[in-house]
């Protein structure tokens, strides 16, 4: 005689649980876990956005870098700095602003 509580439906889970625990692990590794594809998605995305800009600086520092070679290495340089950055002017000489 049959036990009537482990037919049919009942009895599934209990020989597809190796199926079922793997499934249970995989959900939980994909959506729930410290590092979580979602996440790991998220950090990726963060990475590119951070070497793009290191990029960027290492160019703004490469620039700077040229330009105050100019500047140390050329007084027509020096002045032509000095007056635009710093607003600074001859004796009687008229400075006008211009926005562009």
């Amino acid at each position: 005689m049959k036990n009537p509580t482990l037919t049919g439906v009942a009895r599934w889970p209990l020989r597809h649980y190796r199926w079922i625990l793997l499934g249970v692990f995989l959900v939980y590794m994909i959506f729930f876990d410290r590092y979580s594809v979602i996440n790991q998605v998220k950090i990726h995305r963060e990475l590119r956005e951070l070497q793009s800009k290191s990029e960027w600086y290492r160019q703004q520092t490469r620039a700077y870098r040229e330009q105050l070679q100019q500047v140390l290495n050329n007084a027509e340089a020096t002045e032509r700095f000095v007056r635009e950055n710093y607003l600074m002017q001859r004796p009687g000489e008229k400075v006008f602003l211009i926005d562009r």
